[in-house]
């Protein structure tokens, strides 16, 4: 005789396998791992509205885009082309944030500009599968005016 908690069993079990247990990724995509999320300070302090972004340091890893912006602390959660989460792997840490003053004419850039490039920046994080949270250090809070661009 069947309990209430094995029916139960039975009846869910076909609907896992018709509709599966999450978003299918697209072909080609690796193994997410999720919830991971990002602090990104300077000086010790939240970076609030920082675009970050993490390039495999692998080349055959793939291009997938993954990052995020920061929130009011700093932090945020990582997605990668749109899918929560992020995949295994050493990935170099590009951290960006800009602002117009259009009545100025000047663009400003609140990171040095080794930060804001994957191939300078000395920021570099490992996810793992144990990885849930990370913290970076973007060196010195600066505002660098930039040339204008319209």
């Amino acid at each position: 005789m069947f309990t209430k908690q094995s029916l139960s069993f039975f009846l869910i079990l076909p609907l896992v396998f018709l509709f599966g247990c999450g978003p299918k990724l697209p072909d080609g995509m690796p193994k997410l791992y999720s919830p991971i999320k990002i602090t990104v300070t300077q000086e010790g302090q939240p970076l609030v509205g920082a675009t970050v972004t993490l390039r495999s340091t692998d080349p055959s890893a793939g291009t997938w885009t993954i990052g995020g912006l920061t929130d009011a602390n700093g932090g945020f959660e990582l997605y990668t082309h749109g899918y929560r989460g992020a995949p295994l792997g050493t990935f170099k840490v590009v951290v960006y944030k800009w602002e117009e003053d259009h009545d100025a004419a000047k663009t400003w850039s609140y990171a040095e500009d080794e930060y804001g490039d994957a191939k300078t920046t000395p920021l570099e994080v490992e996810i793992t599968a144990r990885t849930r949270t990370l913290t970076v250090d973007a060196g010195s809070a600066v505002k660098i005016s930039k040339p204008y661009a319209r």
